[in-house]
C-alpha cells in the first residue's frame, strides 16, 4: 500500500526579530511550519544566543511549528554547502512533510535560505547570486551595470589599497562639506559606520572596521568607502513574487548624529502614502522612489521574498540625480516587527508580514495588493526608538516618565527590548544593538502627532528627562 502524500509545509530560516512575527502569522493561518537555524559562525554572539534561548523557551512557537532543525549539527558550526547541506536536506526528507517554499526570517538566514531553496529545487533568488544581494558594495556595482544611479565608492582590503583609493579619481577628497562614509561590506545594525571629513579620519575608520567581527559573526576583510549621499532618507519595504514587486510600506527616516561615535543614529520613522506631500523637500515624487527601488531589486536579482531598501532622495541635485540607494536588506523590515501594529492601526489592509505570507500562500490576495500603499482615512503613524543618551548603572527606573509617555494622545504601543532594571547596566545608544525598543504613535491630527514626537525626542535625548536615572 502506497504511503500517503507528505503534507506541504513552509520552511523558515532564523525566525528572529520580525521573523518571529512572520512565524506566528504563518501558524495562525494553519500552515505547517518548519524552522531551520542557520550555521552562522557566531555562537559567541550574545544577541543570537539570546534569540536561540528565547526560541527554545517559547512554548507557543515550539508547539506551533512541526520541526526545528539546526543546520550544521548541534553546534551550528557548519557551512552552507557540502556535507552540512546534505545532512540538512536528509533531515528534512525524513519529516512527514514536504517543503513547499523557503522563507527568510532574519538577516542571519539570507545565505542559507538561498542555498536551501537551490538544494531542494524550489523557487528562490538563486544561490549563485547571493553575494550580490548580501554585499553592500556589490549591490552598487550591480546598479551601475544596470544603468541605475549608484554611490561613488571603492573597496580596500589593506591600508595600501586604501591609500591608492584615496589618491584615485573614484572618490572626491573628504571634507566637512562632502564627507565620506566608511563601513563593512557585510555590516549590520549600524555597526562600524563612520562619517569621515578628512583622509586621516578615513584611515582611522578603516583601522577600526577592518578585521572586526560584526553582530552576525562576519569578519570584515574588505572595507568600503562611499560618498555620503545628500537628501532625505527613506525606507521602502517590498515583497516580491515571480519578479513582481509590491511596495507594502513607505517610511521617512529620521537619523542624526547623537555623539561623535554615532553619526547616523536612527531616531524613528513616519509612515507615508505614495501620494504624500513630503514637507521641506521640494519636488520629491515618492512614486519615482518606488520605481527606482523596483529597478534596483531587478538589478541585484530579487525575484522572491521581502526586502527593506534604504534610499536617499532630495538635496540640491535631486532633480538631476533622483533617488540613490544606500543599501538593500533582503529580509523583512526589522525592529522585531514592533511596527506591525502601527501599520494596522492606520487602516492598511496588509503589512509586509501578511503580504509576504500571501506571496507564497495566496496568489489572489498578493495580486490584489496595490503596487504602492495609499493610507486610508486620516490616520498617520510614527515610530520612535527608545534610546539612552548616557551609559552607566541604573539607579532608578522613572515610572513617572513611562506614565507620561503612555498618556500621550497618540500613544499606541511600547515595545521594550532588553530594558534594564535598577542595578543593571544601560549602554549609551550608538547602534541597533544599543536600542531598547520603540514606541508607536498613531493619530489623525498631524499637529498632535508632531507634539508627541517632540516630547519623546526630549525624553530620549536628555539624561534629565530619560526613562532611567543613571548613577
Amino acid at each position: 500500500m502506497a504511503a500517503p502524500p507528505a503534507t506541504p509545509a513552509l520552511l523558515l530560516v532564523d525566525p528572529f526579530s520580525t521573523g518571529d512575527t512572520l512565524a506566528r502569522h504563518i501558524m495562525s493561518r494553519g500552515v505547517p511550519l518548519i524552522i531551520v537555524l542557520s550555521s552562522m559562525r557566531d555562537t559567541a554572539m550574545a544577541w543570537r544566543e539570546d534569540e536561540k534561548r528565547a526560541l527554545a523557551a517559547d512554548g507557543e512557537l515550539q508547539q506551533g511549528c512541526v520541526a526545528t532543525l539546526q543546520h550544521g549539527g548541534e553546534g551550528g558550526e557548519g557551512g552552507e554547502g557540502g556535507e552540512d547541506m546534505a545532512r540538512t536536506v536528509a533531515a528534512l526528507a525524513a519529516l512527514p512533510f514536504t517543503v513547499a517554499d523557503v522563507l527568510v526570517g532574519a538577516e542571519s538566514g539570507v545565505v542559507l535560505a538561498d542555498a536551501l531553496a537551490a538544494a531542494l529545487g524550489l523557487r528562490g533568488n538563486g544561490a549563485a547570486t547571493t553575494r550580490v544581494r548580501t554585499s553592500k558594495y556589490e549591490q552598487h556595482e550591480a546598479l551601475r551595470r544596470a544603468g541605475l544611479a549608484a554611490c561613488a565608492q571603492g573597496l580596500a582590503a589593506s591600508e595600501a589599497e586604501l591609500d591608492a583609493l584615496l589618491s584615485s579619481s573614484l572618490l572626491p577628497p573628504p571634507t566637512a562639506a562632502a564627507p565620506l562614509v566608511v563601513k563593512s561590506v557585510d555590516g549590520s545594525g549600524q555597526q562600524g559606520v563612520h562619517k569621515c571629513c578628512s583622509a586621516t579620519e578615513v584611515r582611522e575608520a578603516f583601522r577600526a572596521v577592518h578585521g572586526a567581527t560584526n553582530m552576525l559573526g562576519r569578519r570584515c576583510d574588505a572595507v568600503m568607502v562611499q560618498e555620503c549621499l545628500p537628501g532625505e532618507e527613506f525606507t521602502v519595504d517590498t515583497v516580491s513574487s515571480e519578479g513582481t514587486h509590491k511596495c507594502v510600506a513607505l517610511w521617512r527616516q529620521e537619523r542624526r548624529a547623537t555623539s561623535p561615535t554615532s553619526p547616523f543614529t536612527y531616531i524613528g520613522q513616519s509612515l507615508l502614502s505614495v501620494d504624500s506631500a513630503v514637507g521641506g523637500v521640494a519636488g520629491l515624487q515618492l512614486s519615482a522612489l518606488v520605481e527606482y527601488v523596483f529597478a534596483a531589486l531587478d538589478a541585484i536579482g530579487v525575484r522572491f521574498g521581502a526586502c527593506c531598501a534604504e534610499v536617499k532622495y532630495g538635496g540640491p541635485a535631486a532633480a538631476q540625480r533622483g533617488p540613490v540607494l544606500v543599501e538593500v536588506n533582503c529580509r523583512l523590515d526589522g525592529g522585531g516587527g514592533a511596527w506591525v501594529p502601527l501599520v494596522e492601526a492606520t487602516g492598511l489592509a496588509y503589512t509586509q508580514v501578511s503580504a509576504l505570507a500571501d506571496s507564497y500562500l495566496d496568489a489572489g490576495a498578493y495580486a490584489a495588493i496595490p503596487t504602492a500603499p495609499t493610507l486610508p482615512g486620516g490616520m498617520r503613524g510614527h515610530t520612535l526608538t527608545i534610546r539612552s543618551p548616557v551609559g552607566g548603572v541604573v539607579k532608578r527606573v522613572r515610572d513617572e516618565v513611562f506614565k507620561r509617555v503612555r498618556a500621550l494622545p497618540s500613544f499606541l504601543s511600547m515595545n521594550l527590548v532588553g530594558f534594564p532594571a535598577a542595578g543593571e547596566t544601560i549602554l549609551e545608544t550608538v547602534d541597533m544593538m544599543t536600542y531598547y525598543g520603540c514606541i508607536d504613535l498613531v493619530h489623525a491630527d498631524a499637529g498632535v502627532l508632531q507634539r508627541d514626537c517632540d516630547v519623546l525626542r526630549a525624553i530620549m535625548d536628555t539624561a534629565e528627562e530619560a526613562l532611567v536615572e543613571v548613577e
